[in-house]
């Protein structure tokens, strides 16, 4: 892809954005792949809810907070929202949130491909286990997540004039910024994994397209006999026909001619 200066997303953003590039509607609107995907939703919302929990919060403020997600989960559900999807939609709001977001995107995507579980290619896919997938990097992306907010913003007021504070933050936070490259390029990994599927799929679909229709079958075959049959038959009797015309025409040209000699 061409560098657009005119695009202000940050590199992160930029190959998350390729990654989910072209798939379309979410996928768990695919009534193909809906039952599917709201697995893998839960698979990820669990690893990130176990993770993405910093140890140095109030513990009170920490079982507010659970409540909060119930009550607000179970009023999503009243509305006839699924709480789930309402919650991992919520998740787009930080790099590592979308980076799990994506990830469930492109396991259901993988998981509703018929090259995902035909017999044909077996040989040719090399199978990993999507809901173990989802949930490592969504728990990957829960740590990263928590210890971002325990890093926060550059220090402030004295600190910001301390070069020895100012280089320990530079250094975490570059630490931190190269983790979340090594968990984006994960989910880069998955969408070529998802690539060659779908090449694999396009040949599948050309095999089989050619084993329903590229021989015909012995009805096909009985039917085209009987066609040619039947033409060699009209053949034979318009033939036929045509002398038996030319004989009774002549016939009909003499016995005119006669006639008129009597005349």
């Amino acid at each position: 892809m061409r560098w657009n200066p005119l695009d202000r997303r940050s590199q992160d953003q930029r190959a998350i954005d390729d990654a989910l590039a072209g798939l379309g509607k979410s996928p768990w609107a695919d009534p193909r792949v809906a039952g599917r995907s709201l697995q893998f939703v839960r698979d990820a919302l669990g690893a990130w809810r176990t993770a993405a929990i910093p140890a140095s919060v109030d513990p009170t403020a920490t079982r507010r907070e659970k409540v909060r997600r119930i009550v607000d989960r179970d009023r999503k559900a009243e509305n006839g929202v699924s709480a789930d999807i309402a919650e991992i939609s919520a998740l787009q709001t930080s790099i590592r949130g979308k980076v799990v977001y994506a990830v469930v995107f492109l396991a259901a995507e993988v998981s509703g491909l018929e090259a995902w579980t035909a017999i044909e290619v077996a040989h040719r896919i090399v199978r990993i286990d999507l809901s173990t997938e989802v949930a490592s990097v969504a728990s990957s992306a829960g740590q990263l997540e928590t210890a971002f907010t325990r890093l926060g913003a550059s220090p402030t007021g004295h600190l910001a004039d301390d070069p020895e504070v100012q280089r320990i933050y530079r250094e975490r936070t570059d630490a931190l910024a190269d983790r979340q490259r090594t968990l984006i390029g994960r989910l880069t990994a998955l969408r070529s994994y998802l690539d060659g599927l779908t090449d694999i799929e396009r040949e599948l679909q050309k095999v089989r397209w050619i084993e329903n229709h590229g021989t015909p079958e012995a009805a096909e075959f009985e039917a085209r006999e009987g066609d040619e049959l039947g033409s060699l038959h009209l053949g034979a009797a318009r033939d036929m026909f045509d002398e038996a015309t030319d004989r009774i025409g002549v016939q009909l040209r003499d016995a005119a001619e006669q006639l008129g000699r009597s005349v």
